[in-house]
């Protein structure tokens, strides 16, 4: 029984699946034609997330790898705490009046 305990763990929440989960939650999000060109740094981060942008006044929203948004904030170029969240994946989508912006990935390490 604990086998099948830790195989199934191993399956469903290893590194591989939990990279690929986010990929499939990133393309959901994915804007056809990403119209924003962005960075965020640092990637690993742990305590916060800066972004560099053109544009101002873009709204910064954070999914964890259940598509469940963690945080929503406007950029005024200040950094973005993720000191709260737990290890892990996490998908970054930037919008602007309800559009969607672009999108990236962002590992979040302890």
């Amino acid at each position: 029984m604990a086998q099948a305990i830790i195989e199934f763990i191993d399956l469903h929440y290893n590194d591989a699946f939990i990279g690929n989960y986010c990929n499939i939650i990133s393309n959901t999000f994915q804007a056809e034609n990403t119209i924003l060109d962005f960075s965020i740094y640092p990637n690993p981060a742990t305590d916060y997330f800066n972004l560099i942008s053109s544009q101002n006044n873009v709204e910064i929203e954070v999914y964890n790898f259940l598509g469940q948004k963690l945080i929503s904030e406007y950029s005024l170029g200040q950094s973005i705490k993720i000191d709260h969240l737990p290890s892990g994946y996490y998908s970054i989508l930037l919008r602007q009046h309800g559009k969607i912006l672009g999108s990236s990935k962002l590992i979040k390490e302890n």
